[in-house]
């Protein structure tokens, strides 16, 4: 969702700055977009397994114990 948001917010500002500076040319491929979208889940498994590494460790008895 936070990509999608940020895809649409990134053309809007090209848009309007292409209106200030008419020089400004940004061209974005299909490829690039593909290791966007790779790099992003790269990062999100690797957010995900550190913390539930983490987390696999502890005793669920010691947690409930108190």
């Amino acid at each position: 969702m936070g990509l999608l948001a940020g895809g649409l917010l990134s053309i809007a500002i090209l848009a309007t700055a292409g209106a200030f500076v008419p020089e400004l040319s940004v061209v974005v491929t299909i490829p690039t977009v593909v290791m966007i979208f790779a790099m992003v889940g790269v990062m999100g498994v690797v957010d995900s397994y550190l913390p539930i590494r983490r987390v696999a460790k502890i005793d669920p008895a010691s947690v409930f114990k108190g």
